[in-house]
């Protein structure tokens, strides 16, 4: 098969490497489609390092087969495996967690002591087959795409899952007003799940105009320059006197987190990961949230799928 393989920084190769055999208990996909995470992208720039090798069919590979938001065709299936079929599109979680462990045993396998993934620690998604280990259909990792929903869609499903977690755990609900800070994919998909929630007030922050530009077009009621100095003045300015609810915490600028625009009993979820230069950054992993509830932060359930198509037709 072909697949595209991570060899160095900035280095990306397409290279003809063995199929994976079907792993007992597990499937082999087909790859329809596979998402660009940010992660995947500070991979490609070397601020990210994946230091396990990578090997397919007993060979070990020159580079890393990156990619975890994955969408595709059952190809074939493991033995004992009767709740899937040829044929059938489904989507993947990444996330391999043990089920044993403490994390794991309090349903929190976001946070599991030996946690891995598809696209980092296995070969993920930039390739036409990917091996899905047992594991993750014994979790209810795998689940099919609803009639109607295109692959190119559902693979969107584990960032959604992941915004969905984020927002469970403060409780973003009808009314709120809410402060998403960073508008990169992950924010956008923030501020139009606030939206469906019932949110009343949204507003974003980013030094991009064009992003600034993107969000207001997605429904953003405010979209501030996080670098203008009189940023938080803005931002005070367009809020109930009362100050924010809820917030959505993607980085801290360098100029500071302004603390003074929650009101009391405003809930924050951390969810950053690296940061640029210039900026102070929650070094907390995203699966980790304030007043985390415990549900796995990459598994969409079934019955959320038309979420997909809700949240923005195109």
């Amino acid at each position: 098969m072909n697949a595209a393989l991570l060899m160095g920084p900035g280095l990306i190769e397409l290279i003809e490497v063995p199929c994976p055999p079907c792993p007992e208990g597990g499937l082999l996909l087909k790859v329809v489609a596979c998402g660009v995470c940010g992660s995947d992208i500070r991979a490609y720039h070397g601020r990210k390092q994946i230091t396990q090798k990578h090997a397919v069919a007993g060979q070990t590979l020159p580079g890393h087969i990156i990619g975890h938001e994955i969408a595709g065709v059952v190809e074939a299936v493991g033995s004992g495996v009767a709740s899937f079929h040829p044929g059938e599109l489904v989507t993947v979680a990444p996330s391999i967690t043990c089920g044993t462990c403490d994390a794991c045993r309090r349903g929190q396998s976001t946070v599991c002591q030996s946690y891995q993934a598809l696209g980092w620690h296995y070969p993920g998604g930039f390739a036409e087959y990917v091996a899905v280990p047992a594991r993750l259909l014994h979790d209810g990792s795998v689940n099919r795409i609803p009639e109607g929903v295109s692959a190119w869609k559902a693979c969107l499903a584990e960032p959604l899952a992941c915004v969905i977690h984020a927002q469970d755990a403060i409780g973003i609900g009808p009314g709120d007003s809410v402060l998403v800070l960073g508008a990169g994919p992950m924010a956008c998909l923030n501020l139009l799940l606030a939206r469906y929630r019932g949110a009343s007030f949204v507003a974003v922050t980013d030094p991009n105009a064009c992003r600034r530009d993107q969000v207001r077009a997605l429904g953003a009621d405010l979209a501030v320059d996080s670098n203008a100095a009189d940023m938080v003045q803005v931002l005070l300015g367009s809020l109930d006197p009362a100050g924010l609810q809820r917030g959505h915490l993607r980085r801290l600028q360098h100029q500071g987190h302004p603390r003074r625009l929650w009101r009391d009993g405003g809930r924050i979820v951390p969810a950053a990961r690296a940061g640029r230069p210039g900026e102070r950054v929650l070094r907390s992993r995203s699966r980790r949230y304030l007043d985390d509830p415990g549900r796995p932060g990459p598994v969409l359930p079934g019955d959320q799928y038309s979420l997909l198509g809700e949240l923005h037709p195109s």
